[in-house]
């Protein structure tokens, strides 16, 4: 495995002919994506722990309330640009209460993709942002410092109806999530969760609540985000220049890359449409392994018995046949079935290989979706049409996680082996 993986130089470049893989966008309709809020509301807690402070003799109500805000622009965007405001009722007619203030934190950025844990912290309340990070960091071991910032203001009130609202300093509402006290939904200590809006609204998705719902700050379900982001910025304005990543789609990185090559007709939304094959999933995880060039020169003749139902790809079922070490198994009876269609589970599967992790050691069949969410993968975690738009994502996902035991990216490790050009992984925000 050491000679081959320093063979990487060319594995990127590679194109096929009309049955290869395609590294492609999410399909959505042309205005689906600037549709969507470029800040969202995934998680709140409206009823949170009482606690009681060091040389108190009670607890203090609602010491910890929070919201989590997810980034889903392709910007970096500054609290101070944002107001969070709650409205007394679920209509345009109810009470809406003055912006939270964010003082110091106005500076704060969150940044593409990226999750910030707002506490709104009352004027009396006596624990430390100290306290507050611990007392989060223990549900999510993996939060960070730089994920918080405080506001002051109007608590979430855990009685009646209540709305929180994003909104644009021109106070235009970019989105909106809606829950109701009660002894059901608003539970001491537990999480509201929210998802993407659907229907072309702004107001979030109610997916779980009670007390069976968990917080887990900082940590999203593939089913609270989109495929793809949004690329609207709430001031309407470009970040600014010196910290903003690139906000190019899965399109325009694909192409940067030399991935993006369709079907005989290109990547049309009939293509995209696509559910993948084994064998076309078994390509995309030899180019995450930087073989693909040295599988599609393979020459050894022993073989999969129904290689020739994918004749383009029989060198590559050889090598795949040969190296069982890559976990990319056959049917069983030495049969690859390499034109069957691959599920969103199996996928994701090749994803976790891909990076280091090991089938039955890290993870089972049936803890592939928790485990991929575990290490933030998992945007296209759905059985149902897994098409060649959600591998795309599954992919991108995989490029952009550390792979296991380094603090490195799939793809820096790729730059690294000089597979992806250090300046084109810049450009695009891969390195």
């Amino acid at each position: 495995m050491a000679t081959l993986r320093q063979r990487f130089t060319s594995a990127l470049v590679l194109t096929f002919v009309s049955s290869s893989m395609a590294f492609v966008a999410v399909p959505q309709p042309a205005n689906a994506a600037a549709a969507l809020p470029s800040i969202m509301i995934t998680e709140m807690i409206p009823n949170a722990k009482n606690v009681k402070p060091p040389g108190a003799t009670a607890n203090y109500d609602e010491a910890y309330e929070m919201i989590e805000l997810y980034n889903n622009s392709g910007q970096n965007v500054k609290l101070g640009d944002l107001q969070i405001i709650i409205r007394d009722g679920f209509t345009d007619k109810d009470k809406v209460n003055t912006p939270w203030n964010w003082g110091s934190d106005a500076s704060n950025v969150i940044p593409p993709s990226g999750i910030m844990i707002v506490w709104i912290k009352q004027e009396k309340n006596p624990f430390s942002f100290d306290d507050f990070y611990k007392f989060y960091k223990e549900k999510n071991p993996d939060l960070k410092a730089e994920q918080i910032a405080v506001a002051s203001g109007m608590g979430l009130v855990n009685t009646g109806k209540r709305t929180v609202i994003v909104a644009k300093a021109d106070g235009t509402r970019i989105s909106s999530a809606s829950y109701e006290g009660s002894t059901t939904e608003t539970v001491d200590d537990r999480a509201i969760q929210f998802a993407y809006p659907t229907d072309g609204s702004i107001d979030m998705r109610k997916i779980d609540s009670g007390k069976d719902s968990l917080s887990t700050p900082g940590k999203l379900s593939a089913q609270q985000v989109p495929p793809a982001p949004a690329k609207t910025v709430p001031n309407d304005k470009p970040a600014d220049k010196t910290d903003a990543k690139p906000s190019l789609n899965a399109v325009e990185i694909a192409a940067k890359l030399g991935m993006l090559t369709g079907d005989g007709n290109g990547v049309t939304p009939e293509y995209l449409a696509k559910t993948p094959t084994r064998i076309q999933a078994a390509v995309m995880y030899l180019r995450l392994k930087g073989l693909e060039v040295e599988a599609a020169k393979f020459t050894d003749e022993d073989n999969f018995s129904d290689a020739s139902s994918a004749s383009w790809a029989i060198p590559i079922l050889a090598y795949v046949k040969a190296h069982p070490e890559l976990g990319m198994e056959g049917v069983g009876d030495n049969r690859f079935d390499p034109n069957t269609v691959i599920s969103a589970q199996a996928y994701y599967k090749m994803m976790l290989e891909a990076l280091g992790y090991k089938y039955g050691t890290d993870f089972s069949w049936e803890q592939t979706f928790d485990f991929a969410a575990s290490i933030g993968l998992g945007k296209a975690a759905s059985e149902v049409d897994f098409t060649m738009s959600e591998l795309a994502t599954a992919t991108l996902e995989a490029l952009m996680t550390k792979v296991k035991g380094s603090d490195k990216t799939l793809a820096q490790m790729l730059v690294e082996q000089k597979a992806i050009s250090a300046d084109v992984a810049k450009s695009i925000g891969l390195n």
